[in-house]
C-alpha cells in the first residue's frame, strides 16, 4: 500500500489538496498509498525535515513491490475485507484515490462494490465512514483505482481503515479474490511515519482487528 506523491500501494491511496494534497491509496493485497501534496493557502512554512510540497501526486506509502502471497476471496461466505494504514506528520493531504490490486473472478462482470474510507476507534474496530468511491472496469490480477467521491483531509498521525464490500453478484460460485502480500511489506520509497497495519480486517470479527497475517495489495 504506497503513498506517493504518485502513491501507489494496496490500498493506492491518492488524495488532493486544498492546496492540496492528493493520496492514492492501493489494495491488491498490498497497498498503495499516492499523495498530492500542495501547500493549503496561508500555511505556514514545513519543517525542513518533512517531505516537500509539490503540485504533483506523490506515493506516500505502498507495499506493491511486495510479492503477492494469497487472496481474500469475495464471495457468498464473505462479503468483504478491510486494510488499516497509517498516515505520517504530513499536514494538509487530501484524499484522491486507493488503489487495489484484484486476482481473479468467476464473473466480475456482475460483481457490485462498495467501498469506503473508515474512522477507526480506539479498540481499533471501524468507525465512522468518512467518504466513498467510484471505480471504473474491474481488471483481473492489475492494481484497480477507486476515487474519493469526497476529498477528505488525512488528519497527521491517524489510522485510517479502507473496506470493501460486495453488494451485489457474490452469490452462487461468483467470486472476486482481493491479493495479499506478507505483513511488514511497505516499499522502501514510503514516506516516512506512513505505514500499512500487518493483516487485514474481516466483517466476520465484526470489522476488529485480530492477530492476522497478511496485508491487502
Amino acid at each position: 500500500m504506497p503513498l506517493p506523491a504518485d502513491l501507489d500501494r494496496h490500498p493506492h491511496l491518492r488524495a488532493a489538496a486544498t492546496g492540496l494534497l492528493v493520496v492514492a491509496l492501493i489494495s491488491a493485497i498490498a497497498i498503495l498509498l499516492v499523495i498530492l501534496f500542495a501547500a493549503p493557502p496561508g500555511a505556514a512554512a514545513q519543517e525542513p525535515e518533512q517531505e516537500p510540497i509539490t503540485d504533483d501526486p506523490r506515493t506516500l506509502v505502498s507495499n506493491e513491490d511486495a510479492r503477492d502471497v494469497d487472496d481474500d476471496t469475495i464471495n457468498v461466505n464473505l462479503n468483504g475485507t478491510a486494510q488499516v494504514f497509517r498516515t505520517g506528520p504530513q499536514l494538509g493531504i487530501r484524499l484522491d484515490s486507493i488503489d487495489v490490486k484484484f486476482g481473479t473472478s468467476v464473473d466480475k462482470k456482475y460483481i457490485a462494490l462498495n467501498a469506503g474510507l473508515h474512522a477507526v476507534n480506539d479498540d481499533g474496530s471501524r468507525g465512522a465512514r468518512l467518504t466513498g468511491f467510484s471505480y471504473g472496469d474491474k481488471k483481473n490480477n492489475q492494481m484497480n483505482r477507486f476515487w474519493a467521491r469526497d476529498q477528505v483531509e488525512l488528519e497527521p498521525s491517524t489510522a485510517y481503515m479502507f473496506v470493501i464490500t460486495c453488494t451485489a453478484g457474490c452469490a452462487n460460485n461468483n467470486y472476486l479474490n482481493i491479493r495479499r502480500v506478507s505483513d511488514n511489506a511497505e516499499d522502501e520509497e514510503s514516506a516516512e511515519g506512513w505505514s500499512i497495519d500487518d493483516g487485514r480486517i474481516l466483517p466476520s470479527d465484526n470489522w476488529t482487528p485480530k492477530p492476522r497475517t497478511h496485508s491487502l495489495k
